[in-house]
Formats: structure tokens, C-alpha cells, sequence
């Protein structure tokens, strides 16, 4: 099997090790591959990057007209909210209206210093920063299944401490990732994983049918153990 390339960088991978490494099995009788055009929202690594299903993309921006219509100058009546982890919320992020959820709110102590707030992009992945002149209730009518879905490329787990060097590691990739156009990405899922967040369990295909796999190296200077 040839070398997987992310542009310049190339993760070499021989056929023996191929064949131990792919968490990835062709489908038997037992077993349902479905394939799907995706669009790759945020990567933070090959254990999680998000992404939302192009059948479902006119949906999605159908949606975001209506946020722009239903929250258009509503900021300029903004009153004080106390936010609590897990709120629904409405945020001006990016020139346009997005939904997301509360992540980590100021403690009590803080919360009156404190003039941002952590917030999680349901439908892109992605946890950002943002003012919470930027922040206001999300209406019951979107409070809907988030378009973005988390991913992983198998089964793994991630060896104590070493979490940031997986992210590390995969930083070339996301870019490379993060420039592939729309339908450049085709994701075969074959299961979910459950551990913090429920995954899906996919073969990604990037590019002419190049498969995304786990580096050998990644087992060898244990950053992660293959279960």
C-alpha cells in the first residue's frame, strides 16, 4: 500500500504494518458500511474531528437564514443573563448567527469580572471564546439534533499523558484536511465508539480514495495503544 499524503507531509506506512495498524475491515455479511459525502468542520485530532453530511447541507443553511432573520437586532437589546454550563444559546460568531451550547460559565466569584464565555459550536465542533455582548437565549425552536458529528478513524485509546502529542502530530493533517473542498471527503461508517462522546466509527477517504489511517509510529513511541 502506498505512503497516505497530507500535501508535503507523508505518513509512510508499509503493507505489514498497514495490515495491523487500519482499524478499518472490509464489510461481511454482518457487518453495514454505509458511505456518505462529508464536510470536514473542525480536526483536533484522529481520535476526534467533526463533520456535517452534504445531503444535509441545505438544511443546515435553511437554518441559518432563519437565525439571521429571527436574531436580526436583537443585540442591540441585550439584558445581563447569568449563563449556567449547558445552556442553549444564540451567538453572533464568524459575521453570522450560529447555535452552541454553554461550556464552562465564570464561577460566581468571577462572574461579574468576567466578560467572555466558552461556548461549544454545535454544528461546526469547535469550542470558542466569545463576548458576551455576542451571546443571547437560543429559542426552543432550535433546540435540534446539532448537524456536526463527532468522528474517529478507530478504535484506540490515548496513553496517559500524551494527549497533547497526538494533538500535536496531527496538527499537519488538519491543515490539509481543512483545505479539502466540499465532497473531497467520503466517510464510510462501519460503528460507534463510546467513551467521553459518542463517535462514529469511520473509514475517511481523502482525496482519490487515499485512506486516512493511524500512523505506526503514533503505537511505536506510545501515544496511543490500539485496543
Amino acid at each position: 500500500m502506498e505512503p497516505v499524503c497530507f500535501d508535503d507531509t507523508c505518513v509512510g506506512l508499509d503493507s505489514m504494518t498497514v495490515a495491523m495498524l487500519v482499524l478499518w475491515h472490509p464489510p461481511t455479511r454482518s457487518r453495514l458500511v454505509l458511505e456518505f459525502k462529508v464536510i470536514l468542520t473542525h480536526f483536533v485530532a484522529l481520535d476526534e474531528f467533526y463533520v456535517r453530511f452534504t445531503d444535509e447541507e441545505l438544511v443546515y443553511e435553511r437554518m441559518l437564514t432563519e437565525l439571521r432573520e429571527d436574531y436580526k437586532g436583537k443585540l442591540e437589546y441585550t439584558e445581563r443573563q447569568l449563563w449556567l454550563k449547558g445552556d442553549g444559546v444564540a451567538v453572533w460568531q464568524d459575521r453570522q448567527w450560529q447555535r452552541a451550547v454553554v461550556c464552562s460559565p465564570p464561577t460566581n466569584a468571577t462572574a461579574a469580572q468576567t466578560s467572555s464565555l466558552d461556548v461549544f459550536l454545535i454544528d461546526v465542533g469547535k469550542t470558542v471564546t466569545i463576548s458576551k455582548d455576542q451571546v443571547l437565549p437560543l429559542h426552543n425552536f432550535y433546540h435540534r439534533p446539532p448537524f456536526a458529528v463527532c468522528c474517529s478513524v478507530g478504535h484506540f485509546d490515548i496513553c496517559r499523558g500524551r494527549r497533547s502529542d497526538l494533538v500535536e502530530e496531527c496538527d499537519k493533517m488538519a491543515a490539509s484536511f481543512l483545505r479539502a473542498g466540499v465532497n473531497a471527503l467520503e466517510a464510510e461508517i462501519i460503528g460507534k465508539i463510546w467513551d467521553d462522546k459518542e463517535k462514529l466509527q469511520v473509514r475517511l477517504l481523502y482525496r482519490e480514495n487515499q485512506g486516512v489511517y493511524v500512523p505506526d509510529y503514533f503505537a511505536e513511541e506510545k501515544i496511543i495503544q490500539l485496543r
